[in-house]
């Protein structure tokens, strides 16, 4: 019976003058079943149905990917499950010509294109964040802050909410201009209640006198990346 290339899936021979129809349909769902990402409730759930599938001579071999329920994406690693990483949420700032918003005192909210990012989490989760960008001060010394703040809302987040990721450095006087080249906040963190959650960027000069105007990177827009860490560790702070 000849097989897919990239599967390694059977399918039936056109040439044959009586096809057994169940028996091909029946091997087409079974060999492509290694090949797809399944969908369980539980990993106890998971556990059970390829515990079936391998009974029944299929093979679980390292690189299958599925989902749970109760905790995200696993992938199969040197005979195992391993809880497996990936991208949750993304966003781009698209700031003007003037920079993203100038500072004197207290934070301002970074907005603008798909910023503030929103996102589905999960408790029992560790996520980490990252992104960048740059920011000028009219003061030598000025300190800048970058920091990214996390809200269970479909609004954007406050000043008051918790902190998950934030970058901090003094101005420096770089080829006659005042500048910080840039910020990086990151951070990993964990939730406590499954929900949708919106993380925004803010900016602040918690330390000095002038003003700090905060920009891209480089030319052009500005991304920030929120990423499933795994199993949260009681290492990791909570929100």
């Amino acid at each position: 019976m000849p097989t897919d290339p990239l599967t390694a899936s059977r399918y039936p021979d056109i040439n044959l003058n009586a096809p057994n129809v169940p028996q091909d349909i029946r091997n087409a769902v079974f060999d492509l079943a290694e090949n797809t990402i399944s969908r369980f409730t539980t990993t106890a759930a998971r556990d059970s149905a390829w515990t079936a599938y391998t009974s029944a001579g299929g093979t679980l071999a390292d690189g299958v990917v599925c989902y749970t329920e109760d905790a995200g994406y696993w992938k199969r690693h040197n005979g195992g499950w391993v809880s497996h990483f990936g991208l949750v949420g993304h966003g781009i700032w698209t700031p003007g010509g003037s920079g993203f918003s100038t500072v004197t005192s207290g934070d301002t909210r970074l907005s603008g294109g798909s910023l503030p990012l929103s996102a589905y989490l999960k408790a029992g989760r560790a996520y980490r964040f990252s992104g960048g960008l740059r920011a000028y001060s009219t003061v030598a010394g000025d300190i800048a802050q970058a920091a990214a703040r996390i809200s269970l809302s479909t609004s954007s987040s406050t000043a008051g909410d918790p902190i998950v990721a934030v970058d901090t450095s003094v101005i420096e006087r770089v080829s006659g201009s005042l500048y910080l080249y840039k910020l990086l906040p990151s951070g990993t963190f964990q939730v406590n209640t499954s929900g949708t959650y919106v993380l925004s960027v803010w900016g602040s000069r918690p330390v000095g006198t002038g003003t700090v105007t905060f920009y891209p990177l480089s030319t052009g827009n500005l991304t920030a990346e929120l990423h499933d860490a795994g199993i949260a560790l009681s290492t990791v702070p909570a929100v």
